[in-house]
């Protein structure tokens, strides 16, 4: 259960889709093709697994997130502090354009009941400027290491009642002019809900 959601954004395989039916309030069934689909109780009719992810990033709770503020989602509580510049990268061998590098400090805890497996990876989505950008380049990583003292990254799971803080890197567009950071805890939840931040340039400070 708290990784089909991360399975199914990378293998998109009918066996792992076929296995949510289990955890889920809709049943799936197999037609005489062999393809999966939902039974949706709301509707009273069946989806194929690209109608069940549209309608439930539909029916996705998206709440707006404030620096300094904690935030709640899924059973887990966010604290965006601060995002920090690490200078910009020139275009370069297979990376073409050039790239802002940029560092987020943030606070996670654990409110549900279970262990929860965080990751930097694929409960944070980036956009910038129509573009989508993934979190933890290793390369940015490295310059923020050394940039940053305080600069750890998120413990990987999480007891409940427990926080990590560290932070989550990546690199946009050099001259963007607001990115979307979002927080959705994939690997513990089914859904979309999320926590989103608006973030212009003179939001982000210096190390």
């Amino acid at each position: 259960m708290k990784n089909l959601k991360y399975i199914l954004a990378i293998l998109t395989s009918v066996t792992v889709v076929a296995s949510l039916s289990g955890c889920s309030n809709k049943k799936s069934s197999e037609s005489g093709n062999n393809s999966v689909v939902y039974y949706d109780e709301d509707n009273n009719s069946y989806l194929t697994p690209e109608e069940e992810e549209l309608k439930a990033k539909e029916n996705a709770v998206i709440t707006e997130g404030k620096l300094n503020t904690p935030a709640e989602v899924d059973g887990f509580s966010v604290n965006v502090k601060k995002v920090i510049t690490l200078g910009y990268r020139e275009a370069n061998g297979g990376r073409q354009d050039p790239a802002a590098r940029i560092a987020v400090n943030l606070e996670i805890t654990n409110n549900t009941s279970e262990i929860a497996e965080i990751s930097d990876f694929t409960d944070f989505t980036v956009e910038s400027d129509g573009n989508n950008y993934f979190s933890m380049d290793p390369e940015t990583s490295a310059i923020a290491s050394s940039m940053i003292d305080d600069y750890d990254f998120l413990a990987s799971e999480l007891e409940p009642g427990q926080t990590t803080s560290g932070y989550i890197v990546f690199e946009v567009n050099k001259d963007w002019k607001e990115m979307i950071i979002a927080y959705n805890p994939t690997t513990a939840n089914d859904t979309y809900d999320a926590v989103e931040y608006k973030i212009t340039p003179d939001m982000v400070t210096e190390p």
